[in-house]
């Protein structure tokens, strides 16, 4: 299943968490299935958000989105989010 990595710079991580869990039904019916939220260095205003989507056009979907670029500008973030879209090609344990 396809991955979305997006790295955030934001003002402040509960303001930015407030708006992000605001858009969670509406990615559930774009096939998002589960999420990871990563602080950068001990730094909660520098994320690294990991979301797993059913489809890689489901995916992109969503992050051609409107709603994802209007949740973008009311959560505080600056600059522009750096966004990965990734498809697994092996997985393994050691």
């Amino acid at each position: 299943m396809p991955w979305i990595h997006i790295r955030y710079r934001v003002t402040d991580y509960n303001t930015w968490k407030q708006v992000y869990d605001q858009t969670a039904a509406l990615k559930r019916g774009q096939g998002w299935k589960r999420y990871r939220i990563f602080q950068v260095a001990g730094d909660r205003n520098d994320l690294l958000v990991m979301e797993e989507f059913a489809s890689l056009e489901q995916a992109r979907t969503f992050l051609q989105s409107d709603d994802l670029k209007n949740a973008i500008r009311q959560a505080g973030v600056l600059g522009t989010p750096e966004i990965l879209l990734l498809e697994g090609l092996e997985e393994g344990l050691p």
